[in-house]
């Protein structure tokens, strides 16, 4: 196989992209660590305006983990490109973005849930769709506290950090 110049400068770019990805989901998952150790202390009053900024930074958060798998699955060697697709927090983070986050107000199909309504608690922190009808065992959200550790442990895991950009790291 021949590598070209083209495709050295494809994959810089996406090694690029795995460390930009990593600062952001930190920026965010520390804004919504923020956020919600706010909420804590001030229970029982609820802020609701805080509380749904906190909701948009774990949708983002989704989308973005979601970008850095999808950037992992394109990097990995082949033989562990498949195994990432096959593992269940993969699958979970999949399905939680793309059908609780993005498609989820679009009513124009079935398998869409235009449940606009999320769950929150303590020790999960908040949950995506809790409380809808429509969610299923797939992507049914155990919290953002839950899947950030298992997402930490995917990443560490198959050594995602590693196909970032070494120039970028600095």
């Amino acid at each position: 196989m021949v590598v070209t110049l083209a495709d050295k400068v494809r994959a810089a770019n996406l090694r690029s992209g795995v460390s930009k990805l990593f600062k952001q989901i930190k920026i965010t998952s520390e804004r919504i660590t923020e956020v919600h150790t706010s909420l804590v202390s001030h229970l029982p009053q609820w802020d609701f305006e805080t509380a749904d900024r906190m909701y948009l930074d774990v949708e983002v958060y989704y989308t973005l983990v979601q970008k850095l798998l999808r950037l992992a699955v394109r990097l990995l060697p082949e033989n562990e490109r498949q195994k990432l697709k096959n593992e269940p927090t993969f699958k979970q983070i999949r399905a939680i973005r793309n059908r609780l986050v993005e498609h989820a107000y679009d009513t124009g199909s079935r398998e869409n849930d235009p449940y606009s309504g999320y769950g929150w608690g303590a020790v999960c922190g908040v949950q995506v769709k809790a409380g809808s009808s429509m969610t299923t065992s797939t992507d049914n959200d155990p919290g953002f506290f839950p899947n950030q550790k298992a997402v930490e442990e995917l990443l560490s895991r198959y050594k995602v950090r590693a196909l970032a950009s070494v120039r970028d790291l600095v």
